[in-house]
């Protein structure tokens, strides 16, 4: 006796990513058979970048099969570089010797990861659970996505609280683009600032680094690779300042970034205004973040 479908997912969008043709085939019909009517299959990496960022897709559904473009089109999408929804619910389907396959889809940002053969109702069943129980997304500076450590383990990243549509859509809600779009960037302004602020950390253990190895004259290049690294934060560090409205401070990380980049030239024999900038750099970043952070909580004149 066939079940009735489930009328709740006639609004949910999904895209399925699966090279081959007569597996896809399957799931399309099974996925369907679940309620699903706004579904999209395709088969290459290219199809599926073009298919999340034409619309606003609830779910994505991945094979290993793609090989590692894939982990890095959902690692995009989380950080809101691809697509519309860096939301949305990410399930990839791995074969059960890929091991690094598997800790790739972790690290990417997937909020489920299951072992092929699966069952295309069991994918819908698991993506109903996570829009119904979602979990609060970790933000550090590489990684945006599902924060998967017990509570007795320390984050060194920010929990944020994230907006999934699939949810909405199931409740039988209207969802509009504006509305969608309006939730995504209060939501992403959240998950920068959490970002900028675990910047600050990361800045401080690579100027750390950085001291300890001039202070030991260990001129190495790791030396020269840390200096890089930290340059690349302070990029980072005034790309996050500036989406969320911290002009000022995204301008002293790239001031900073730039004079870092200087130094790389001569780090063998660094100038005391080089080791000095190093020295202060943590300390200014967050003078200058609590300062950015004052000024935008203070009240106006003569309110």
């Amino acid at each position: 006796m066939l079940q009735p479908r489930d009328t709740s997912l006639d609004e949910v969008s999904i895209v399925v990513a699966e090279p081959n043709d007569m597996t896809r085939q399957n799931m399309n019909s099974m996925l369907r058979s679940t309620g699903l009517r706004k579904m999209r299959s395709v088969s290459n990496i290219d199809a599926m970048r073009e298919a999340i960022t034409e619309s606003t897709v609830d779910i994505l559904v991945v094979s290993d099969a793609l090989g590692d473009e894939a982990f890095d089109a959902i690692s995009e999408v989380r950080h809101n570089k691809l697509g519309k929804n860096p939301f949305l619910i990410v399930t990839v389907m791995v074969e059960p010797d890929n091991e690094p396959g598997l800790k790739k889809a972790r690290s990417s940002g997937a909020d489920d990861v299951m072992i092929k053969p699966i069952a295309p109702a069991k994918i819908v069943e698991r993506a109903k659970m996570i829009a119904g129980n979602r979990q609060n997304f970790v933000a550090t500076t590489d990684y945006i996505g599902p924060e998967r450590r017990t509570a007795a383990r320390e984050t060194s990243g920010q929990i944020v609280k994230v907006f999934t549509t699939m949810k909405v859509k199931m409740d039988g809600k209207p969802v509009t683009d504006d509305m969608i779009a309006a939730a995504v960037e209060a939501t992403l302004k959240a998950i920068q600032s959490a970002q900028l602020d675990n910047q600050g950390m990361r800045l401080g253990t690579v100027c750390d680094r950085i001291l300890k190895a001039y202070a030991a004259k260990d001129i190495s290049e790791a030396l020269l690779d840390d200096l890089e690294a930290l340059m690349h934060c302070l990029e980072q560090a005034a790309e996050a300042a500036k989406n969320v409205g911290q002009s000022d401070l995204s301008d002293i990380c790239f001031q900073f970034a730039r004079e870092v980049e200087d130094m790389m030239d001569f780090y063998d024999s660094p100038t005391e205004r080089a080791l000095k900038l190093i020295q202060t750099l943590t300390k200014a970043f967050q003078m200058a973040r609590q300062s950015a952070a004052t000024r935008k909580t203070a009240p106006a004149a003569g309110a």
